[in-house]
């Protein structure tokens, strides 16, 4: 197994297939804890190699085959893998456009695992959930979207593991814009609040990026209920807080409330003050290569050529 995962990680990755399939064919029959651990993680590789090349279906047949071998089994670290199976199995229907059968995986997942107290299982119950509520979501069933999230949110609100915590943050966020879907704008905001309390002094980096997004939609919607001022101090929390990060997923956030913050004030008819706004996102972002912050900088560039305009008739 670990010449194959060595194999695996050095890009000879038909080697290590033709190593992870020796290993099923020599040792799938033990029942020894450790040696069955290995089979299990071989054949997990193996299914996320086929992937990888595009033989989805053949994925989920070896997919199925560890889930059908190691589901009853109470080892934690099998538990582990067979729950990694079950949301990778799920991605890839996904990816088929077996929307109503990715769901049902997600929902068998969750069964099985649910109540585990195990952090590895813990992780994909919440990564599967948020899968299902995406996907629900996607099929305009806003409500039992937000059902599931509200789940993740009861289940693992106390987590102190850093993926559980990404995805409970995950939930927040989605949450809340799909209220704002439901034009229940109060009930997003405070929502968005929540993840800011409950997380704005997380250290995660993915968690970050998650209460940078919270703040940048609370500022959004309190700009279109007019709250223009509290609009503008969000996003002025936000650019403190997380203005010299240098994560492309963060200042893409920074972007977002600069770009917002000159919007309003032009709104509000401080042209001038705008104008310093889209400078400050200019050069602060004029170099990235990152496609979103390009068409931040790109947008600040025409909105503060039309304050210009206005300014010199």
């Amino acid at each position: 197994f670990n010449k194959g995962a060595i194999l695996d990680q050095l890009g000879h990755l038909e080697d290590a297939f033709t190593l992870y399939n020796e290993l099923i064919e020599r040792f799938g029959a033990s029942n020894l804890p450790v040696v069955q651990e290995s089979v299990a993680k071989a054949m997990f590789n193996k299914g996320v190699k086929l992937g990888q090349w595009g033989y989805s279906e053949e994925a989920i047949t070896i997919y199925d085959e560890l889930i059908e071998r190691f589901s009853t089994s109470d080892l934690s670290a099998l538990q582990g893998v067979v729950a990694v199976a079950l949301l990778n199995k799920g991605v890839r229907l996904g990816q088929l456009g077996r929307i109503e059968n990715e769901i049902t995986v997600y929902d068998q997942l969750i069964h099985f695992f649910g109540k585990s107290d195990v952090s590895e299982v813990q992780k994909h119950v919440a990564m599967a959930l948020v899968n299902k509520g995406i996907r629900l979501g996607q099929l305009a069933r806003v409500e039992e979207a937000i059902t599931v999230y509200d789940e993740i949110i009861q289940c693992f609100a106390t987590s102190d593991v850093p993926e559980v915590q990404k995805q409970v943050a995950t939930a927040l966020v989605n949450k809340g814009a799909r209220l704002g879907q439901l034009a229940r704008t109060k009930d997003a905001i405070t929502v968005y609040d929540e993840l800011i309390q409950r997380f704005g002094s997380c250290d995660v980096p993915e968690v970050q990026v998650h209460v940078a997004m919270a703040l940048v939609n609370k500022s959004i919607m309190l700009g279109k209920m007019g709250n223009s001022e509290d609009a503008i101090t969000v996003c002025d929390k936000l650019i403190q807080c997380f203005g010299t990060s240098d994560m492309p997923e963060m200042q893409v956030q920074v972007g977002k409330a600069l770009l917002n913050k000159g919007v309003i004030r032009g709104q509000l008819g401080h042209l001038e003050d705008a104008i310093t706004v889209y400078d400050e996102l200019i050069q602060r972002f004029s170099s990235s290569d990152v496609p979103d912050l390009q068409k931040q900088v790109g947008d600040a560039l025409v909105n503060k050529d039309i304050l210009l305009g206005y300014l010199t008739q």
